[in-house]
């Protein structure tokens, strides 16, 4: 892609944040609006997207695909180890409000969150095995599970109370309550 096409789709992703953060519904803003917005011509637009779900699509495709790199990346060689995955991820979902609320609204939740529960279930067996080696792979995966579960939702509190803490604070409470995940199912199973 060259820089005139990386900066027509930057002016109209530019666009759809602000009309969100305007309060729109993703659901009711049109071309001629979006267009309007980003400063462009209708044709300009169909030029990068066939309508404005292709357009959410590519959005909110790159947001979970930079959600992807953060949990697949390695944190083991990392000071900080796994702090470093929570801090990232916050960080990045807090520097990308918009498309966060949007992921995880009720209307995209049962499948975009599932996403990032179901990335975050094999990083949290390794931890767990490493914490648990005696422990079978199906417990390892339940507790794993259920994790991921509480982290979305701490994720999901923090959406609705409108981004009050930062993504660090989260980030810290996230990481407490593994933190205690792990040393009670360690001391009791």
């Amino acid at each position: 892609m060259d820089r005139r096409q990386r900066k027509t789709e930057e002016a109209i992703s530019l666009a759809l944040n602000q009309l969100l953060e305007e309060g729109r519904d993703i659901n009711t803003i049109s071309v001629r609006e979006l267009t309007a917005a980003a400063d462009i011509t209708r044709s300009t637009f169909y030029l990068h997207y066939h309508d404005i779900p292709d357009l959410i699509n590519s959005y909110l495709s790159e947001y979970l695909n930079n959600i992807a790199s953060i949990i697949q990346k390695d944190y083991s060689q990392e000071p900080g180890k796994d702090r470093n995955l929570y801090l990232q991820l916050l960080k990045f979902m807090e520097d990308n409000h918009q498309r966060t609320s949007l992921v995880f609204s009720t209307r995209n939740y049962s499948s975009y969150s599932r996403f990032i529960e179901e990335g975050i279930v094999p990083y949290l067996e390794a931890k767990y095995h490493a914490y648990l080696p005696q422990a079978d792979q199906k417990k390892l995966h339940t507790i794993s599970v259920y994790t991921s579960r509480g982290t979305v939702g701490i994720i999901l509190e923090w959406i609705a109370g409108g981004y009050q803490e930062s993504g660090r604070q989260v980030a810290e409470e996230i990481i407490e309550a593994i933190e205690f995940y792990t040393r009670y199912f360690q001391d009791n199973f």
